[in-house]
């Protein structure tokens, strides 16, 4: 599809994806259109772009092969598959939103960095936090709040998943964002690329001692709701 894209572009030919943004689920064998409004903000096309060439590539592409003093990165994110270690595949499927109906109520803590530098916390639902793959988590907040501009100014965020299955400290940056909602007016979209993934496993002395318990949230929202749905 993309190679498809990228021809109508070049020959002139048919309606490219401009404005649109075409998702696939292949669990479900569905396909999804969802329209997007031009961000004036966006360094790329918007009113003041400061992305004028294509050296953001070269200067990012040996940080996406490097090996730090003590090795790759985690197995989630990026330099290896997350078929290497248990942990991440199951964290994977946990956000992945293959079976939401489990997860609805539940809640999932957002950190940003405040312009002080300070961890700045927000919640968010299982509805907007999915996973697209290893390596890339979506997620749509308010695009009027102070996690949003944040993320926006700074880049980094962490997701805490403290559950009893599994507690799991997901650092990311954001690649793209915020992506302007058509579906969801005053929401945005960004896209986190994952850098690390930390476990916290009981020590030793700890053997004994678990989660018993995540954080929740009342009355739990319906699926077939409009918003939901968006």
């Amino acid at each position: 599809m993309q190679a498809t894209e990228a021809v109508k572009l070049l020959v002139g030919f048919g309606d490219p994806l401009i404005g649109r943004l075409l998702t696939f689920d292949a669990l479900g064998m569905r396909f999804r259109e969802v329209k997007l409004r031009r961000d004036p903000n966006c360094p790329l096309c918007g009113k003041t772009p400061t992305i004028k060439d294509l050296s953001i590539h070269a200067e990012g592409a040996g940080q996406a092969c490097a090996i730090g003093d003590n090795g790759p990165t985690h197995a989630f994110g990026v330099g290896a598959p997350s078929a290497a270690v248990g942990a991440p595949a199951e964290l994977l499927a946990r956000l992945s939103q293959t079976d939401l109906a489990a997860h609805l109520g539940k809640a999932i803590p957002l950190i940003t960095l405040d312009a002080e530098g300070r961890p700045h916390p927000m919640l968010l639902s299982s509805l907007e936090v999915r996973a697209a793959d290893p390596r890339t988590i979506r997620i749509v907040i308010g695009t009027g709040s102070r996690s949003a501009r944040n993320l926006a100014e700074r880049r980094v965020a962490t997701l805490l998943l403290v559950e009893p299955e599994q507690t799991v400290y997901v650092k990311a940056r954001a690649r793209t964002g915020p992506v302007l909602l058509e579906d969801l007016p005053g929401c945005g979209l960004f896209v986190l690329g994952v850098e690390d993934v930390l476990e916290d496993a009981p020590a030793e002395w700890e053997s004994s001692l678990r989660i018993s318990g995540g954080l929740r949230y009342a009355p739990t929202p319906s699926l077939d709701a409009p918003w939901a749905r968006a």
